[in-house]
């Protein structure tokens, strides 16, 4: 059963509303559950091994809760059975005694739904002991004994909400207990001002991550018993996650349970500030809701087992061992906040429309987490601007994802749950490696900078005592370059120091080291490795600096991500002439019109990429506007922004559906490249642009790399001679030359019109420009042929054999560009031209006007000279250095950046 995977909410340009993306997840939850069920609980028989590992009572009680969820959104059946039956089958195998914490709430709540424990319906096929086991089920006041040690201080909560679902179900419940616990979870969400639980087993640890969100999602049908604690600290867990999360929707891109768990936390979250008003962005939360929904879609595969598993890594206690419970409980996330946004009070009106800006607006904070940095605590800083975005919680615990290293999905990751130190300092002394990180001693922040100083280096593993010594460091962003500064202070010299820094998947980072001391930079292939995956993806490279050991160590480094930039003309010479000088500095992908007819619809081949450059969109999807569509939408799904280098005002071919694919392309554009300022201000006076669409003017590089051979003159006058002799010419002092395909605006005819009618014997005109029907006078010094696709050495016989080419282009045609102005450059050749705007800014001093009328054009060719015509020469080689395609690649990598990336 395939799984919904472009909803509503995929397109950017597609507004939503709660309701929407309620009925949305819903859908997907739906269809999840029916696939996971058919393929592999056929029947509602739970397996009792799944790959190799004992499945628990936990799957049962999730997947109860996730029944219980769909019912109240109104799916009557899941796999071919009615959702009350199912959930009947369920309970009558439940283990009571198996089944406590977040579980026995789970079963207990959703029997709560169908009224009282005793004449429950869910219950009435079941004997006496089958009732008694699911009684024992809700119960798990077995676990009070262990909130004084051996539970996460967040339990209070868990066992309160547990306590409260069996009073609510009828059971008997000590009113004591359950005081206790709420009062309990009072003290918990109140022991700091922002209402950030710090997880840590004394609370003063440091380890603050998504379960500071959590505690709130999870303590909302205790709300009111909780009092003002409660909606404060949601409100505080709100702030912190608008403030904090990623690009893809994440809430928090650090710690335990991120990945899959932080996107569904995100939407749970925005449903809980709906319904419950706890921020006035209300838009901007529903956006951040559906950024999140959209991401994931992709992490559900077909038979409905949730993917964070696989090319990746949970957390230890999400290993694969819990794959099917992970799955359930991100399935009953995602239902829980379709239920809840359904109970926004505006939910039909409200709007969020072009919702991926919420999460894309600049930013520049750092957030005190806890106590915050000036009381010892913790703190995040936060960074997000046109050309990069990251997160940097310094937090406390001293593992890989809790360290003090930029974050964010799909740029800049961090192995999990492992005693591996990236972003920062790694230093073995005495057999036991520290890393840098834990709560700092000082922090200072400006726009674009972190500066934090650290005392001692905590152990990876081992031991609780930390390496004596100091540690500075500076974060700073520098355009889309992250660089790093770090200075060490020993007491003694270590056995080893090295920074190592990954890549993630589809990332190439290009690193730049430098180091006071002596130092190697290597990058080492960990593709395949398992210690070397994130919350995301494969890590599949690491770039490392070994430094000689010393008591003192300064070393930096400079990482920047290269731009990904996919193209439908890659095999084009004009666009293998403008990359080639970025090799190395850009990542190209090739995209074909036949992608969009693979089965999903080219969404793969766009998994890794942030700009798609287009050059000719006719000769892409031809006259298919649907077609058309059907790619910009793509586009906007993938978040990869679209430049567009438009070499003509209209197409070459005539079509009034080719004119409006260029008016639709225009319309989705967020960068357009001009050969000219003239063209420039001609395309925006004739199309409807982005607002937002950056536009840059870059000339067309010179053909140089076509004509190396030109550049000898014996070579030169040997191709000329063999052009000659081909063509059939006569000698002459100077030869001009019509060349190139014809064009709706040129008129060679006119032109040779002209020629004709001088009284010049010294010129010669080869035309090899003739449209079909198209004839020239009857010259001897004309000859003509008419056009024909020609080869690259034949073409450049061709150019040997003339001195100046005519470009007889009218200046009120529809055209913006023309190649052979670069031909003439390219081999040195100077140009007649008419009054055609573009071709004074293409040439410069290579131009030679002539006009536009037939008596200009014969005056103009009665006064060339040889001095014009080799001063012009002077003029097209002079020029080569400017359109160089080393120095128009440099142009366009600048229009590149300045368009950037929506892919963090």
């Amino acid at each position: 059963m395939a799984l919904p995977r472009a909803p509503l909410w995929r397109a950017e340009r597609v507004p939503t509303t709660p309701d929407r993306l309620a009925a949305d997840l819903r859908d997907l939850v739906a269809a999840a559950t029916g696939a996971l069920v058919t393929a592999h609980a056929p029947g509602w028989r739970l397996p009792h091994l799944f790959a190799g590992h004992p499945v628990g009572p936990d799957v049962r009680a999730e997947l109860v809760h996730v029944l219980g969820l769909l019912e109240a959104l109104g799916v009557a059946d899941v796999a071919g059975t009615p959702v009350p039956a199912a959930t009947r089958a369920l309970l009558a195998d439940v283990d009571g005694a198996g089944t406590h914490t977040f579980s026995s709430y789970r079963v207990a709540e959703t029997l709560a739904r169908h009224g009282p424990f005793p004449d429950n319906p869910l219950l009435a096929d079941l004997d006496g002991a089958r009732r008694a086991e699911v009684a024992r089920a809700c119960d798990s006041t077995g676990h009070l004994a262990l909130l004084d040690g051996g539970l996460p201080r967040n339990y209070a909560a868990v066992l309160a909400r547990c306590e409260a679902a069996r009073r609510d179900l009828g059971l008997d419940v000590d009113p004591v207990v359950l005081a206790g616990l709420l009062e309990r979870t009072r003290a918990l969400l109140g022991e700091h001002p922002a209402g950030h639980l710090d997880d840590s087993d004394d609370g003063r640890g440091g380890r603050i991550d998504i379960y500071t969100v959590d505690v709130y999602l999870f303590c909302e049908p205790l709300r009111d018993e909780l009092g003002p604690r409660w909606r404060a600290g949601a409100a505080g867990a709100a702030r912190l996650v608008a403030d904090v999360a990623a690009g893809n929707g994440a809430a928090l891109a650090w710690g335990r349970s991120t990945g899959a768990l932080a996107l569904c936390h995100t939407v749970e979250l925005a449903a809980l500030v709906l319904e419950h008003d706890l921020d006035a962005d209300r838009a901007g939360w529903l956006g951040r809701a559906a950024t999140a929904a959209a991401e994931l879609a992709d992490w559900f595969a077909d038979d409905g087992l949730v993917r964070a598993h696989q090319h990746r890594a949970p957390w230890r206690y999400r290993g694969p061992a819990r794959r099917l419970q992970m799955t359930l409980d991100a399935l009953g996330k995602l239902a829980w906040a379709a239920e809840h946004l359904g109970r926004t009070p505006d939910a039909a009106t409200l709007l969020a429309s072009g919702w991926s800006a919420h999460l894309g607006r600049h930013r520049d904070v750092l957030v005190p987490l806890g106590a915050g940095p000036e009381a010892g605590g913790g703190a995040v800083w936060s960074h997000r601007s046109h050309d990069l975005a990251l997160t940097l919680a310094l937090v406390g615990p001293p593992r890989s994802d809790y360290l003090p290293a930029p974050q964010a999905p799909g740029l800049f990751e961090v192995p999990v749950d492992r005693p591996l130190a990236t972003w920062v300092p790694t230093v073995v002394a005495g057999g036991t490696t520290y890393g840098g990180g834990g709560l700092p001693e000082a922090v200072a922040h400006e726009p674009g900078r972190l500066r934090v100083a650290w005392r001692g280096l905590p152990a990876l593993a081992g031991t609780d005592e930390p390496l004596a010594g100091r540690r500075r460091t500076e974060v700073r962003v520098e355009g889309r370059s992250l660089v790093i500064d770090e200075e060490l202070e020993l007491d003694e010299v270590p056995d080893a120091v090295a920074l190592t820094i990954p890549e993630a998947h589809g990332r190439p980072l290009d690193v730049r080291w430098h180091a006071d001391g002596p130092h190697a930079g290597t990058t080492i292939d960990t593709d395949g490795v398992a210690e070397w995956r994130s919350f995301w993806g494969p890590l599949p490279r690491v770039h490392q600096l070994d430094v000689d050991p010393a008591t003192r160590v300064r070393l930096s480094a400079r990482v920047t991500p290269l731009l990904r930039v996919a193209t439908e003309s890659g095999h084009h010479h004009y666009h293998r002439s403008l990359y080639a000088p970025l090799a190395g500095r850009v990542v190209e992908h090739r995209f074909a019109a036949q992608h969009l007819a693979a089965a999903d619809g080219g969404r793969s081949r766009l998994e890794h990429v942030d700009l798609f450059h287009l050059h000719w969109p006719e000769w892409f999807t031809g006259n298919d506007l649907d077609a058309a569509r059907r790619f910009l939408d793509l586009l906007a799904e993938r978040r990869v922004r679209l430049v567009w280098t438009q070499h003509n005002l209209v197409p070459h071919l005539e079509d009034p559906a080719f004119e409006e694919l260029y008016a639709l392309v225009a319309a989705s554009a967020h960068g357009v490249l001009h050969h000219s300022a003239w063209g420039r201000d001609r395309a925006l006076a004739r199309y409807p642009y982005r607002p937002d669409c950056v536009h840059r003017v870059v000339p067309h590089g010179h053909w140089g790399n076509l004509t190396a051979e030109l550049d000898d003159p014996a070579r030169r006058v040997a191709l000329r001679a063999e052009a000659e002799a081909e063509l059939g010419l006569a000698p002459c002092a100077l030869r001009l030359g019509v060349l190139g395909a014809p064009r709706r605006a040129k008129d060679t005819v006119g032109f040779a019109r002209a020629f004709a009618d001088c009284g010049r014997q010294d010129l010669g005109l080869v035309v090899l420009s003739l449209a079909d029907g198209e004839q020239v006078p009857d010259d001897p010094r004309i000859t003509a042929r008419p056009y024909d696709f020609v080869d690259r050495a034949t073409y450049n016989r061709w150019l040997a054999a003339v001195d100046v080419l005519v470009l007889p282009f009218r200046p009120d045609g529809e055209m913006l560009t023309t190649g052979v102005a670069a031909d003439a450059v390219a081999a040195g050749i100077p140009a007649l031209t008419t009054s055609w705007a573009f071709l004074a800014e293409a040439l410069g001093g290579a131009a030679l006007p002539m006009g536009d009328t037939h008596d200009e054009q014969v005056a103009a060719l009665e006064a060339l000279d040889v001095t014009r015509v080799l001063a012009g020469a002077a003029a097209a080689r002079a020029r080569q250095d400017e359109l160089a395609w080393d120095v128009v690649a440099e142009q366009v990598l600048d229009a590149l950046e300045a368009v950037g990336s929506a892919r963090w």
